[in-house]
């Protein structure tokens, strides 16, 4: 099942032990309601890059990206904003 849950550090944590390191929004960290959708990303610079190929322009279209070891190591639960895309296989059980 897909769903959207409140980013937590637990469910950072989790998200960490599948493999993913990093979190990315297409949202502004301005706004209101963010959509974080976690990926495994080897190098940022060369994911930029990519982008760059496929037609984002630096200063719009690229999209906020967040290391969750950076997330754990240095924001507090309360300092954590939005909603992070899971599958059942990623979310914890009830």
């Amino acid at each position: 099942m897909i769903q959207f849950e409140k980013i937590t550090h637990e469910i950072l944590r989790l998200l960490k032990n599948k493999g993913y390191n990093v979190l990315t929004s297409n949202n502004r960290i301005t706004d209101t309601d963010i959509y974080w959708y976690p990926e495994q990303i080897i190098s940022i610079a060369k994911y930029r890059y990519n982008l760059n190929d496929r037609g984002y322009k630096e200063a719009l279209g690229h999209p906020v990206i967040v290391r969750i070891q950076y997330a754990l190591d240095n924001m507090k639960e309360d300092e954590l904003r939005g909603m992070v895309y899971t599958t059942s296989r990623d979310t914890l059980p009830d």
